[in-house]
């Protein structure tokens, strides 16, 4: 209930706000059974619960990337708008707009990165491809299978889709480094992505770069594999709102 509205009082002085941390503490130390002397921080920990401006600060960075990825939200230009940035810099008494608070907080590493738009309301369901795919080891785990098994059903499927170009994809993630690449006709086109990137989203990347691939070379018989089941269903399901499934699904 607390996180109710935060995006818009999460402007408020910080003297207000610590009033609600009062509350939240309390609450902490009932739900816990802990001592009115117990530490802020060892309840946190003991509840796995963050504190309630880093709450407000995840809630308003979620509101705020949605904006910025719907071209046609009406608070856009106004988060992209700059002339006033001097302004609240100048008199650090006023209460900045919502759009620099959030600057002020993000990390230098979010300041160049460019935020994927998609037409929300462009596509309706019934215009989005129904998606399928083909698992020949369905009946086997990995644990329990011998490589040369595997190897034997993927040459008898690939035998069967001979007449098709194959086309593989992966992304993975390091420490530091996130990057994704396909692989077709003896060629291999790799990108770098953002170090922020989740192993999911550079899964599908790949399949979305993979398609346009196919799509640019009009390459009329192809075949696509991925390992990620994740991914696969995840394309196969209706219901998810990932903007890049979206987009996969479209072309």
């Amino acid at each position: 209930m607390i996180d109710y509205g935060s995006v818009v009082y999460g402007s408020a002085r910080p003297s207000y706000l610590k009033r609600l941390d009062y509350v939240h503490h309390q609450a902490l130390r009932l739900s816990l059974g802990a001592f009115r002397t117990s530490p802020i921080p060892s309840l946190y920990a003991e509840a796995f619960e963050p504190s309630l401006s880093s709450r407000r600060d995840k809630l308003s960075f979620s509101y705020y990337f949605r904006i910025l990825s719907n071209d046609k939200h009406p608070l856009r230009g106004t988060l992209l708008n700059g002339n006033n940035n001097r302004l609240f810099n100048a008199r650090p008494s006023c209460i900045p707009h919502f759009g620099l608070r959030m600057r002020n907080i993000l990390p230098d590493t979010f300041h160049g990165v460019k935020v994927h738009t998609t037409d929300f309301c462009g596509h309706p369901p019934w215009m989005e491809n129904s998606i399928s795919y083909i698992n020949p080891f369905g009946n086997f785990t990995k644990s329990d299978s011998i490589n040369s098994v595997l190897i034997s059903l993927f040459n008898q499927h690939r035998q069967f889709y001979q007449s098709y170009q194959p086309v593989f994809t992966d992304g993975s993630k390091s420490l530091n480094h996130v990057g994704c690449a396909f692989f077709t006709n003896g060629h291999i086109i790799s990108y770098k992505l953002h170090s922020f990137t989740s192993v999911f989203s550079s899964e599908i990347t790949a399949v979305y770069f993979a398609l346009k691939y196919i799509d640019e070379h009009e390459i009329r018989k192809s075949i696509l594999y991925t390992d990620s089941m994740s991914l696969l269903e995840s394309l196969r399901s209706s219901s998810t709102r990932n903007p890049l499934i979206k987009e996969v699904r479209l072309l």
